[in-house]
């Protein structure tokens, strides 16, 4: 059973409840009213946040209204036009590897993702990927 169920279910509070002493029972019942009035002020702020915004989307379909726009209009103006490919906000991970082919091509890898062709034959005939690691400087 869960914490919420368990504390919700009446048979588990008047078990525990009774079980208290009377200065137990005291300090549980102040508790309990110090936590339900800021529950209630909690839910207070909720709903006066709530008639907030839907004061300012009021005020907000006015002025769209006054100037003949709806407020779709303005939220599509503020959309970014995307345009082909997006760049990565990350940057490119430098290559780990590196092998030499026959025809004198030079081909790197990350490490990350799928093996270039060249090194999956490599892997494949069973050598050591670490021949091809790319030496650090430092």
């Amino acid at each position: 059973m869960s914490a919420k169920k368990t504390i919700l279910s009446k048979s588990w509070l008047r078990r525990n409840i009774m079980s208290l002493s009377e200065s137990e029972f005291e300090k549980f019942k102040s508790v309990v009213e110090e936590i339900s009035q800021d529950k209630l002020n909690a839910i207070e702020e909720e709903r006066r946040e709530h008639q907030e915004k839907l004061k300012k989307v009021a005020q907000l379909k006015a002025a769209a209204n006054e100037l003949n726009i709806s407020l779709e209009e303005v939220l599509e103006l503020e959309k970014p036009k995307l345009t082909g490919k997006t760049k990565s906000k990350q940057p490119k991970a430098p290559p780990k590897y590196r092998l030499n082919l026959p025809d004198g091509n030079v081909v790197e890898w990350t490490g990350n993702g799928r093996y270039p062709k060249p090194f999956k034959e490599i892997v494949e005939r069973g050598e050591n990927l670490d021949n091809y690691l790319i030496k650090q400087e430092g």
